[in-house]
C-alpha cells in the first residue's frame, strides 16, 4: 500500500516472519509533487537481509525423582536408579520427544555439553570434545538422543550419586550460535546386594580343619561408590555335638552343651575363624545350617545412605 504524507522521521518497519532468516527485495517506488501538474517517479529495488539469530531451546525441563534413604527422608533427584542398570540420558528430560529450539522450521539445530563428569565415568553416542577430569566435554546431538542412543556409562557396581552438567547449544544453519546457562543434573544409583556364601567344604579324617565359607564380592568399592561386605553371621549348631563335630571360633566353643544359632564375629566384614574339630577316625559328613546379613551401602552427596540387603 502507499504511504501517504512520508515523514522522514516517521521510518517504516518490516518485520519477516516469525523465526524466518529468509532475505527480502521490495520494489520502492517515490512520487515527489512539486505542483499539481509537475511530478517526479523513481523506482528503486532495497535488498533486506534478515540475519538468522539462534533461538532458545524449548521443553527442555529436567526429569524429577525421589528416593528414600536409610533415615526414612525423600531426596530428590534428575534420575533414580539401580547399579548397574543402563542410564539413558533422554530419561533425564521430562518431556524428551519434545526437546527442540524455539525455531523449529529446520533452519536451527540443538544439541547439548556435558561437562563436570568424574574420572571413571563417560558418555557413549557423543562426540568426544576434548578435556581431562571434570573438565571433560560431550557434545550430544538431538537426533542421538531421541533414538535412545546416548547414555551415561559409570564403572561397573557403581553405586551413589553422579553429579554433572548439561549445557544447550542453538546453532542456526547461517552460523549464528547461542550457548545457554548450564543446568545441574543428578543421577541417585541405589545398591543392589549381590555377595555369596559358599556352601560346602572338605575336611580330612582326623585334622581338625578351617572352615572355608567362601563370602565374595566383587563389589569392593568405597562407601561413596557403593561398598558391599558381610554384616552378621551365625551356625545353628543343634546336633553337632551328637554327631561328634566340634566347632571352636576366637577360642569360644560353639558346640559343647549348645543347640542353636551361635553368632560368629565379623570384624570389617571379614568373618572370624571357625575350626571343625571331629571326634577320632571319624569319616562322617556333617552338615548344619547358617545364617548371614550382608549389604550393600551407598552414599549421596550429602552423605545420606542407601542400603541394600541380603539375609
Amino acid at each position: 500500500p502507499p504511504i501517504n504524507d512520508y515523514q522522514n522521521d516517521q521510518l517504516p518497519k518490516f518485520i519477516p516472519p516469525y523465526n524466518s532468516d529468509t532475505d527480502y527485495t521490495f520494489s520502492v517506488s517515490a512520487n515527489s509533487f512539486d505542483t499539481p501538474n509537475t511530478s517526479l517517479t523513481q523506482v528503486l529495488q532495497l535488498n533486506v537481509v534478515v540475519d538468522a539469530v539462534a533461538d532458545i531451546p524449548v521443553n527442555d525441563d529436567l526429569a524429577s525423582a525421589n528416593v528414600s534413604d536409610d533415615d526414612s527422608n525423600s531426596n530428590n533427584f534428575t534420575l533414580v536408579t539401580t547399579e548397574d542398570s543402563s542410564i539413558n540420558l533422554k530419561d533425564l528430560f521430562s518431556t524428551p520427544a519434545s526437546l527442540n529450539s524455539n525455531d523449529s522450521d529446520g533452519s536451527e539445530t540443538l544439541t547439548f555439553k556435558v561437562t563436570g563428569l568424574a574420572d571413571g565415568f563417560s558418555i557413549s553416542g557423543a562426540t568426544f570434545i576434548g578435556g581431562t577430569g571434570t573438565d571433560r566435554i560431550w557434545l550430544v546431538d538431538k537426533a542421538a538422543l531421541n533414538a535412545g542412543t546416548v547414555s551415561l556409562v559409570t564403572p561397573t557396581n557403581y553405586a551413589g550419586e553422579v553429579d554433572f552438567q548439561i549445557q544447550f547449544v542453538t546453532t542456526e544453519n547461517a552460523g549464528d550460535s547461542k550457548t545457554h546457562p548450564a543446568k545441574d543434573v543428578s543421577v541417585m544409583i541405589t545398591p543392589i546386594a549381590e555377595g555369596s556364601i559358599g556352601s560346602s567344604d572338605t575336611q580330612n579324617e582326623d585334622e581338625s580343619k578351617v572352615l572355608n565359607f567362601g563370602f565374595t564380592t566383587s563389589d569392593t568399592d568405597a562407601a561413596s561408590a557403593g561398598k558391599e561386605s558381610l554384616v552378621s553371621f551365625s551356625i545353628d549348631v543343634t546336633g553337632l555335638e551328637a554327631a561328634g563335630i566340634k566347632l571352636v571360633s576366637n577360642g569360644v566353643d560353639l558346640t559343647t552343651g549348645k543347640t542353636g544359632y551361635q553368632t560368629i564375629t565379623v570384624t570389617d566384614g571379614v568373618l572370624a575363624d571357625v575350626t571343625a574339630i571331629l571326634t577320632e577316625d571319624s569319616d562322617t559328613d556333617y552338615n548344619f545350617n547358617i545364617s548371614y546379613t550382608y549389604n550393600d551401602v551407598a552414599l549421596d552427596s550429602d552423605g545420606n545412605k542407601y542400603k541394600a540387603q541380603i539375609k
